[in-house]
């Protein structure tokens, strides 16, 4: 398929899922920092319906329906995993960069801290679990 029908794809997929955040008010904001040789932060984006699908593959406690602490932990190691593997993935590393911990966040304060700043985003949409942004922030 040339870039161009991809890009139209790309594109739905965004409007789609921006307009799924849109209808489902509680979003999920994490933040995983980067520390070293590489500084800034990977935010995690998600609607609440999308981490409670996570957390019950997670702990394998279908249908679970409140954010409680095992859940929040363990949807913490998700993004930490993620962001770990995208770490090691990176070209050009002179000096180690490590992790922070899984911060949850205040969607509007994600936003604040989100302005301004160059990063890049990617949206995805995974299945059965539901759509999450993940944003990657450099300073």
């Amino acid at each position: 398929m040339p870039k161009s029908e991809w890009e139209c794809f790309e594109r739905a997929a965004e409007l789609v899922i921006r307009e799924m955040l849109r209808l489902f008010p509680n979003p999920v904001v994490l933040r995983i920092g980067l520390k070293g040789g590489r500084s800034g932060s990977v935010l995690f984006t998600m609607p609440e319906w999308t981490a409670l699908n996570i957390i019950s593959r997670l702990t394998g406690k279908p249908g679970t329906m409140r954010l409680e602490p095992i859940g929040k932990s363990a949807l913490g190691e998700f993004a930490g995993i993620i962001a770990g593997n995208a770490l090691s993935l990176l070209p050009g590393q002179e000096s180690p960069a490590f992790l922070t911990p899984a911060e949850w966040l205040d969607p509007g304060v994600a936003g604040e801290s989100a302005s301004g700043r160059e990063g890049t985003g990617l949206r995805l949409v995974m299945g059965a679990v539901g759509p999450m942004e993940i944003r990657i922030l450099m300073d």
